[in-house]
């Protein structure tokens, strides 16, 4: 099975996918909740390793500090995959298994001194220090109604083996999801090019727009007219395929202010404050940025054109 850090950088290529990180950027605090959630997978499978491969400590200070970060980083990597699952609305079911692990989680490092559980008796509880080793402890628990206390094995390798297989198995039943959400959207627009809004003649536009600059205004309105067309349209393509980010609707801005201009010295020259010189160096900038947008037309198509 792939490991959890591998699955967790493959969950973060999707979601930094233009068009599902746009989506989940519509709701910050699911965002955030998602991308702290996976920094937290990193960050515990960091210190489950380095307990699994560090030589275990031999002053009794330590063996507890040791004890108590892995039981708390088992803990706190079981709620971030929950809460990477409620972030990308996936169905996420509680598993007996890590049920119990934070059960004891709960017991010997989380509440031990009154442990109090609704519905059900209050035990208080101890960890047998001399039974602290790499391979866990012994955990005591006693009851307040003269009840026999229970004395219970804690396997650490087991829990967390046993977790990294459950984890592993929901996160990579996650990475599934997200793939498939995607290729369902690529192969929705897979046929519909994003670059054919883009003209082969559009140069053409622009020659016959310089050209109309000292000449016909009737003829340069009409081809300022087919430009803002192309650019509407290739925003509302952006727009169905979840593509509108803010950096492109600001390159879309920044190419409407001179083509409102333009639009005005061809339609009402007499109104307009717009130069000759001025309005051939807006056509010149609409131009070079249209032709940006032509290559993120292609790559966009790109995209949709590969699989994951």
């Amino acid at each position: 099975m792939v490991s959890i850090k591998d699955l967790e950088l493959k969950i973060r290529d999707l979601i930094n996918i233009p068009r599902k990180q746009n989506s989940l950027l519509l709701e910050p605090a699911s965002w955030n909740k998602l991308t702290s959630s996976l920094d937290i997978i990193g960050d515990t499978e960091l210190a489950i390793d380095a307990f699994e491969t560090s030589d275990f400590p031999k002053d009794e200070g330590s063996k507890y500090l040791i004890l108590y970060g892995i039981l708390q980083a088992l803990f706190l990597q079981q709620d971030a995959v929950k809460h990477i699952a409620e972030a990308l609305n996936f169905s996420y079911s509680p598993d007996l298994l890590l049920d119990e692990i934070r059960e004891i989680r709960h017991d010997s490092v989380g509440h031990p001194s009154k442990r109090e559980k609704r519905g059900k008796e209050i035990a208080y509880n101890f960890i047998s220090r001399i039974t602290i080793s790499k391979n866990g402890f012994t955990l005591m628990k006693t009851f307040p109604n003269g009840k026999t206390p229970k004395f219970i094995n804690i396997d650490l390798p087991s829990l967390v083996n046993n977790q990294r297989l459950k984890l592993a198995a929901t996160l990579n039943n996650i990475l599934e999801y997200l793939k498939d959400e995607e290729m369902k959207h690529r192969k929705m627009f897979r046929d519909d090019k994003i670059i054919a809004i883009f003209p082969p003649v559009i140069g053409y536009y622009f020659q016959k727009i310089n050209e109309s600059i000292n000449g016909n205004k009737l003829l340069g309105l009409e081809h300022i007219k087919i430009i803002k067309d192309i650019i509407g349209n290739f925003r509302i393509g952006l727009e169905k395929r979840g593509r509108l980010a803010s950096h492109i609707e600001h390159s879309i801005e920044l190419i409407n202010y001179p083509l409102a201009e333009l639009y005005l010295f061809f339609e009402k020259s007499e109104e307009c404050s717009l130069t000759h010189q001025g309005a051939y160096i807006f056509a010149f900038f609409i131009e070079k940025k249209i032709r940006e947008l032509e290559e993120l037309a292609k790559e966009i198509d790109s995209e949709y054109a590969t699989d994951l």
